[in-house]
């Protein structure tokens, strides 16, 4: 009699216990914004994307904010090229600028809310290896009124940044800049080198 008077009293604190849990308020926490946003967000982007140019190929890719530029057909080092980055990797692109017959390899970032823009540039050696190619900074002219937005482009045998101008006042005039660069052979490596500046 006893073992069966204290079933039900067992089972009802069984029920009494598991109502007393509350799991939903268990999610809202985890849901709640406030929570989330006192997580550090992820800063660098991956990317991962293959370039072809006749008989050589390129994989880029990119993680925890490092550049990799892997070559593939190149005679004498097919070699990963290594560069830490900030930002984010807006496009890709592979072309000759410079006329040679081999390759050069443009990676372009965008960092921050103005979205100003930095290029890692690769050029090949006679198709034999691969050299990082150097990128000036803007001399005080170009400069003007200059507040990021840039897009980067390989057009014919040039490389190609534009942007909006800004006033004194900081608003968008209507009108674009555009600084265009030929790939020269320079003392330690090659270059960039500005060749015209239009505005439109």
């Amino acid at each position: 009699m006893k073992k069966m008077f204290l079933l039900p009293v067992i089972a009802l604190l069984v029920i009494q216990v598991s109502c007393n849990k509350q799991p939903e308020k268990v999610t809202e926490l985890k849901k709640d914004s406030s929570v989330i946003e006192k997580t550090p967000p992820v800063s660098t982007s991956e990317f991962s994307k293959e370039l072809k140019f006749n008989n050589y190929s390129f994989t880029i890719a990119a993680k925890d904010g490092v550049l990799t530029l892997t070559p593939s057909g190149l005679t004498n080092d097919n070699m990963p090229l290594t560069k830490n980055f900030t930002g984010t990797i807006t496009n890709v692109e592979v072309d000759d600028i410079n006329g040679d017959n081999a390759p050069e390899v443009f990676v372009y970032f965008s960092d921050g809310d103005d979205k100003k823009g930095s290029l890692a540039a690769y050029s090949s050696n006679a198709g034999k290896s691969m050299s990082e190619v150097s990128f000036p900074e803007m001399d005080a002219k170009s400069k003007e009124g200059y507040k990021g937005y840039d897009e980067f482009a390989m057009v014919e045998n040039s490389f190609v940044q534009r942007f909006p101008i800004f006033d004194a006042q900081g608003k968008k005039t209507g009108k674009t800049r555009q600084i265009q660069y030929k790939l020269k052979d320079g003392e330690a490596m090659r270059a960039l080198v500005l060749d015209k500046v239009v505005e439109y």
